[in-house]
């Protein structure tokens, strides 16, 4: 089957926000009363993740300098290190720890009329939004993120746009995970409205990334003109080399267009996309670029398999084991794992059966000691294609020894899947020897 999954997006966090050594440093020099926003030389240094008791300590010296305080510089100072604050606890996974940061700076600075904290009281919206949609209250984030829209939809400052922006896009993340894919389109149809043509250059940059989300939601509902539609949107505007250039996004797009042809069995269109995403990002060296790539072309490879053209599905799966045999992505040397073994297969299927075995041979020797559960389940089932192959070649020896490593290997697997790979070699062995 082609692949199905795609890249994960993941909700953009909120941005301008002090690390966590400038936070620490705000603090320093607030407590030493010197309310002056810049970090020291220090500050860029990797610091050690804190402790339960380290940041209630952090939380209580700002209240404790800062918490009563009347002046704007120093409220300032307050609320920038609270959300610096809160940002690092949900980077160190303790988002309810954020998430009641983020409360405490809403209720202290909620209702300020200066711009300086409307920023950061906006931002806190956001991050509280993204805390709770990832710890899968995805309800209680879309009333965040909806309160923050409403209270600052209509702002013309540029900060507090790019948080409506943030918001807005987060809320369209959070509906499609919940599967509400049409209000995610009607949200993403919102963002566009509001944003598309915005002066601010990284908001229409990030545009790239709303058209591709809006494509997933719209294939989802199975309207897959529309998400080629998008798609192209994102390929025409965003794929040249210019100030709007999003590789990531147009590279994912390409990928995702060539997924929704080929579910309308437009094939040749599909096989035409992805040697074009190929061509323009094949030597690209970022992550998301070299996944997109390689789903593609291992996705080409199951069309052409299903088309009955199984010799050029050969030759696109060693073209993804030739580029990506040596990555260490996980998803991508998932795909290699999977072109290798339809590879096996699809030798298998038209006669070249010794060249099969070697193929299921050097899955074994490159993932056999993966942990990783979907490499695990390709090397289960290419060690019981080798292990029918010698069978079927009447070699019983060399096909017992490989059904009992399967046996070895998984009998007492945690996944079922496994377990019950095992379970079958015990079958496929007894019933060899019998025969």
């Amino acid at each position: 089957m082609p692949v199905t999954a795609k890249p994960i997006r993941f909700p953009v966090k909120s941005s301008h926000l002090l690390g966590g050594a400038i936070a620490t440093a705000a603090l320093a020099m607030a407590l030493s009363g010197h309310i002056n926003i810049i970090a020291p030389a220090w500050a860029a240094s990797p610091e050690p993740a804190m402790t339960g008791d380290q940041d209630t300590a952090a939380y209580d010296q700002i209240i404790a300098r800062l918490g009563t305080a009347t002046d704007l510089q120093s409220r300032m100072v307050a609320a920038t290190a609270l959300l610096s604050l809160a940002d690092s606890l949900g980077n160190l996974g303790r988002g309810d720890s954020a998430i009641a940061i983020c409360d405490d700076l809403l209720a202290r600075f909620g209702t300020a009329a200066e711009l300086p904290l409307r920023e950061q009281v906006a931002k806190a919206y956001v991050i509280k939004g993204i805390k709770i949609a990832e710890s899968g209250r995805y309800d209680d984030a879309i009333v965040v993120f909806d309160e923050m829209i409403g209270r600052f939809g209509t702002a013309t400052e540029l900060h507090l746009r790019e948080e409506v922006f943030n918001a807005l896009r987060n809320k369209g993340v959070t509906l499609g995970v919940m599967g509400r894919n049409e209000d995610a389109v009607a949200v993403y149809d919102d963002l566009l409205a509001r944003f598309r043509t915005d002066d601010d250059l990284p908001t229409r940059k990030a545009i790239a990334g709303v058209l591709v989300n809006k494509g997933m939601r719209l294939a989802a509902l199975k309207r897959y003109e529309e998400a080629i539609a998008s798609y192209d949107d994102v390929i025409a505007h965003f794929g040249e080399t210019t100030e709007l250039s999003q590789p990531d996004d147009v590279a994912m797009a390409l990928f995702d267009k060539m997924t929704a042809l080929a579910t309308l069995g437009r094939t040749d269109e599909a096989f035409a996309v992805c040697d074009d995403l190929v061509a323009r990002y094949g030597e690209a060296p970022s992550q998301i670029a070299r996944q997109a790539v390689s789903n593609a072309l291992y996705s080409k490879g199951t069309y052409l398999g299903a088309l009955n053209r199984r010799e050029d599905a050969i030759v696109v799966y060693d073209e993804v084991i030739t580029r990506f045999g040596t990555a260490i992505e996980s998803s991508v040397r998932e795909n290699v794992a999977k072109a290798s073994f339809n590879k096996g297969v699809t030798l298998g299927m038209i006669g070249r059966n010794n060249e099969a075995i070697v193929v299921f041979d050097d899955i074994i020797a490159h993932f056999g000691k993966s942990p990783k559960s979907p490499l695990r389940q390709i090397v289960a089932m290419a060690i019981m294609q080798k292990a029918i192959k010698f069978g079927e070649f009447g070699r019983i020896d060399d096909a017992t020894a490989a059904f009992d490593d399967v046996i070895a290997r998984y009998s007492e697997a945690a996944e079922p899947f496994l377990r019950e790979t095992a379970a079958k070699a015990e079958e496929f062995k007894e019933y060899f020897q019998k025969h």
